[in-house]
């Protein structure tokens, strides 16, 4: 990844409609930090990061990326931060390929070549343990001939790294896995 951010949020909160979803929550993270947030369901681990990742202005408190306000220079930072819903973000019906290909060619300079773009890819499905795939149906949870729970995740997360972020931002990553498949993908994002 590009070099590092230094994230701080300083007293966030989020209102919608008068009621706050987010008060008073201020954190730092350092550069290449792998850093969890815990919290029971409703407790606003999804609204935090979406404020963290530019998707929801805060109505209160400040985002900063290496001192510098985010909101305020959100282009600036354009294509430096990755986000992964919770939420499978890949066309069940594409093959790996295809899926990736297709996310490149939105998320990499226009001036691209088409070899450029495969050779990212090959580099990320290695980084991510999944080369050789590339021809395989994603598929879903419901469809048995594709990708199994982890691999799908993998894919997902493929699907970031490309534009190769300087901050990865992920909501609940081993949510759905197997412990096995959640190991895995925890000592990727180590590894990352």
């Amino acid at each position: 990844m590009r070099g590092g951010f230094t994230v701080e949020a300083r007293n966030l909160g989020i209102a919608v409609r008068q009621r706050r979803l987010l008060e008073g929550v201020s954190l730092s993270i350092l550069p290449s930090e792998l850093v969890g947030i815990m919290g029971p369901s409703g407790a606003g681990k999804t609204t935090l990061l979406t404020a963290l990742n530019g998707f929801a202005r805060p109505t209160t408190g400040i985002v900063l990326l290496n001192g510098v306000d985010f909101y305020a220079n959100h282009r600036l930072f354009a294509g430096y931060v990755g986000y992964l819903p919770q939420e499978d973000i890949v066309h069940r019906e594409l093959t790996v390929g295809q899926a990736l290909y297709y996310s490149a060619k939105l998320r990499l300079p226009r001036r691209s070549s088409d070899r450029e773009i495969y050779s990212r890819i090959s580099r990320v499905l290695e980084e991510l343990g999944l080369s050789g795939i590339e021809g395989r149906t994603i598929g879903s949870p419901d469809i048995r001939n594709g990708l199994s729970g982890g691999e799908r995740k993998r894919v997902n997360l493929a699907m970031e790294l490309l534009s190769d972020p300087s901050l990865m931002l992920l909501d609940e990553p081993t949510s759905g896995l197997s412990s096995g498949d959640a190991l895995v993908v925890m000592r990727l994002l180590r590894k990352l």
